[in-house]
């Protein structure tokens, strides 16, 4: 059994003597090389994805804004069709189609909720004063009786 431990011992420092005479292949400079190399591949990578994503991100916001005007258009000929103020159409939300068709369908209610409080208001105003003359002459009377 020493001679099978002692065999083991002898193989594991050979090994380790082996490890260490022999020569390095790259040196640290090479190491540093590589690396660097990589390091700017994988950045240049990153960078062109980046550019890519703010690209297709400058597009979808060209997008949106055009969609916008488009639905804005919209609106004021909508408005302008009901005779409604097409002053109206700032105050709509055009984030999306289905926001902006609600707000122009809740902006007709609300002028036609005016309209009609505004026609109530009209139609039951404070009637008006009877004038006294101070002479006690009716001068509508007096224009009607025959003389």
């Amino acid at each position: 059994m020493e001679n099978m431990e002692q065999g083991e011992t002898a193989t594991q420092e050979q090994t380790a003597g082996e490890v260490q005479g022999q020569e390095k292949k790259y040196t640290d400079d090479d190491l540093d090389r590589i690396i660097g190399k990589r390091l700017a591949r994988e950045r240049e990578k990153v960078a062109k994805a980046q550019e890519e994503e703010k690209r297709v991100s400058d597009l979808d916001i060209r997008e949106k804004e055009l969609e916008k005007r488009e639905l804005k258009a919209d609106a004021r000929d909508a408005l302008s069709e009901k005779g409604l103020p097409k002053s109206l159409a700032d105050l709509l939300d055009y984030g999306s189609k289905e926001s902006y068709e609600a707000g122009l369908a809740r902006a007709e209610e609300i002028v036609q909720e005016l309209h009609d409080l505004w026609e109530i208001k009209r139609a039951t105003g404070r009637t008006p004063k009877t004038y006294d003359n101070s002479n006690g002459i009716d001068p509508i009377g007096e224009a009607f009786r025959s003389r």
